[in-house]
């Protein structure tokens, strides 16, 4: 558990979990203890998945997946986090971009689309989101999602198509 912790969560600025109701300590606990994805082996930790599993995870347990979501869009599931999702709805996480100049579709695994509409999230949009730095879409609107958008929303420089609409 303190091994994820360190990847994930900043010492130094007190940016650590300490209440097991938060989003936060439930994505570490499942990474920890129920995920069987084996990234967080200790002869060969996956630091990048690591930390857009908990990233996702977080998102996930902040906005009410447990309990709320309409489509669980195989989230918290033991595969890779890019096929939690329906790529007949659009919804989901998704990890492969087109190349605009080519149109090539590279494999890839890391996060680069979050796309929730209209998936019954109730709650506040965390500020794990900024830790996936390849994000370029995160679409979430038609929900009950309150509260500010975090400020590490900001960093991500890749981040070109946010639309989501907040209830205030």
């Amino acid at each position: 558990f303190a091994s994820i912790v360190s990847m994930v969560f900043d010492f130094d600025t007190g940016d650590v979990p300490t209440s097991p109701s938060s989003p936060q300590w439930k994505a570490l606990s499942w990474l920890a203890e129920v995920d069987g994805s084996n990234v967080t082996t200790s002869d060969n930790p996956d630091s990048s998945r690591i930390i857009q599993r908990c990233a996702a995870a977080t998102m996930y347990f902040a906005t009410g997946g447990e309990f709320h979501w309409n489509d669980q869009l195989h989230f918290l599931s033991d595969d890779h986090e890019c096929s939690w999702n329906n790529p007949n709805s659009a919804k989901g996480i998704f990890c492969n971009t087109i190349d605009e100049e080519s149109g090539a579709t590279p494999l890839s695994t890391t996060i680069t689309s979050m796309s929730l509409p209209y998936n019954n999230l109730a709650g506040s949009v965390p500020k794990e989101i900024g830790l996936l730095s390849s994000l370029t879409n995160l679409h979430i609107p038609y929900n009950q999602v309150s509260g500010s958008l975090p400020s590490s929303l900001a960093g991500l420089q890749n981040l070109t198509y946010l639309h989501c609409k907040i209830i205030t």
